[in-house]
């Protein structure tokens, strides 16, 4: 299929330990490992599956878990010292890219996974009146916007010389839908000024954007001008090319293949490249193909 390289989860670490608590699942089962899923054992093992497939890993979109951190809760510098280890571990592994999050205790928030689409594929959507009727994450004011900025700041203070000095560079991914809260958790990715004040709070070539088209769809009535404007400053380091339709109240996903963003991004590539020269690699995510 032309496809040679991949972005990776890690086997048992944030990503799948939400994914099997969201439906009441206390894990994969199995035998438990006898390395962390961020250390350099358990990710050299999973990029060692991969080749063994003709895929090479260049990125992970996933880290140990991270909601102390996020909360700037007690436990957090053990948390912190994680990621550190998994930074340490890329860059041995020579894997430059690293996708995160900072959607505390849950992740990209929907209401429904199966949505009639484009020539009856299913999509995913969201609505906001439904998703206040779930349970709340956190009762009103317990966890402030404030509360996630200070703490942002804490930890990037923390890994970003450290993603430096193993040649890792860390694109935040956007809260997923970029909304002022979703039951009662309150959401600071969510707006073009949020990354703007993201890059200041540690300037750095490792500080970087995941950018998720759809969420950042969400954001501005001119997604293109976004595109060129954190394009410019090279702070692009990994594309979601998705879409959707609506706002970020009430959304469904459609598909990626608008001409004005893409031909955006691409006049965006070749400037970097013209400017720093070409890289070995492009690292792209399509979120559904026509």
């Amino acid at each position: 299929c032309g496809v040679d390289n991949v972005i990776a989860l890690l086997n048992s670490a944030e990503q799948e330990q939400r994914m099997f608590a969201s439906v009441g699942a206390a894990g994969p089962g199995g035998a438990v490992a006898a390395e962390v899923p961020w250390s350099e054992a358990a990710i050299k093992r999973d990029i060692d599956m991969f080749a063994e497939n003709g895929l090479k890993v260049i990125g992970i979109e996933d880290t140990a878990p991270m909601d102390k951190v996020r909360l700037g809760l007690p436990g957090r510098d053990e948390q912190i010292d994680n990621v550190i280890v998994q930074l340490r571990a890329m860059g041995r592994l020579e894997i430059p890219v690293l996708c995160y999050n900072w959607m505390a205790v849950s992740s990209w928030a929907r209401t429904d996974v199966a949505v009639p689409g484009r020539a009856g594929a299913l999509v995913t959507g969201f609505n906001r009146e439904k998703a206040e009727q779930m349970p709340p994450l956190v009762e009103p004011g317990e966890v402030t916007d404030e509360q996630l900025w200070a703490a942002l700041q804490y930890f990037l203070d923390a890994v970003i010389p450290v993603a430096e000095e193993s040649g890792v560079r860390m694109g935040m991914h956007p809260d997923d839908p970029p909304i002022t809260s979703v039951r009662n958790m309150p959401r600071i990715m969510r707006s073009a000024e949020a990354y703007r004040r993201l890059l200041a709070m540690h300037p750095s070539p490792s500080n970087a954007i995941t950018f998720c088209q759809g969420n950042f769809a969400l954001m501005t009535d001119d997604l293109p001008a976004l595109i060129r404007e954190f394009g410019a400053e090279g702070k692009i380091i990994f594309v979601h090319f998705r879409d959707v339709r609506g706002d970020g109240d009430n959304f469904v996903e459609t598909f990626h293949d608008d001409p004005g963003y893409i031909k955006a991004l691409a006049q965006t590539v070749n400037d970097y490249w013209t400017k720093h020269g070409r890289p070995d690699k492009l690292v792209l995510s399509f979120h559904g193909v026509p």
